[in-house]
Parts: C-alpha cells; structure tokens; sequence
C-alpha cells in the first residue's frame, strides 16, 4: 500500500480544526487514544501522553475493565493546563 498523503500535513490541519472546536465549546482538554504507530504524529500536533491515570471502560460482560496497554491515552492541553491524575472512567466500551 503507498502512502500518498503521508507527510502532506493533513493530519496536522485536522487535529488543529479539532482543537479550535474544542475550544470554541469551552473544553478543559483534549483526549485521544492512539497506537505508538501514530505516536509521534500526535505529539508534534502538541498532544501529551498520559502515564499516571487508569483509563476504565466497561467490557462486553459488562464489567469495570483497565483499557488495554496498546492503546496510548493523550491529552491537549486547553483550558486546563495538566491532565486529572485520578483514574479516568470512559463510561461504557464505545468510545
């Protein structure tokens, strides 16, 4: 498969657009999860990696579960400068 946009910046444009809406409605932060794959592209866009909260879900059994190691939780910074550092519960599995 070629990546024929890869590196065009459209990624950059879109996160961008994200925010500024985020913004517009007045959210305290952005949160995104991501694969390290993409990692790195979310950082350039100012996306910060969160390392100290629990992300809960719940399962297809309907159970309290810890999001999976693959998935990379992020954060944009907006109104509120640093993430919550208390576990984060994302209220159901479809997210």
């Amino acid at each position: 498969m070629e990546f024929v946009f890869r590196g065009k910046g459209f990624c950059d444009a879109l996160m961008n657009a994200a925010m500024f809406k985020a913004v517009e409605h007045s959210f305290d932060f952005g949160l995104l999860f991501c694969i390290s794959d993409i990692e790195k592209v979310d950082e350039r866009s100012g996306w910060i990696k969160l390392s100290h909260s629990s992300m809960l879900f719940i399962d297809e059994s309907v159970n309290d579960g810890i999001l999976p190691g693959k998935n990379i939780a992020m954060y944009f910074p907006l109104k509120l400068s640093t993430f919550p550092t208390r576990d984060i519960h994302l209220q159901g599995n479809d997210w």
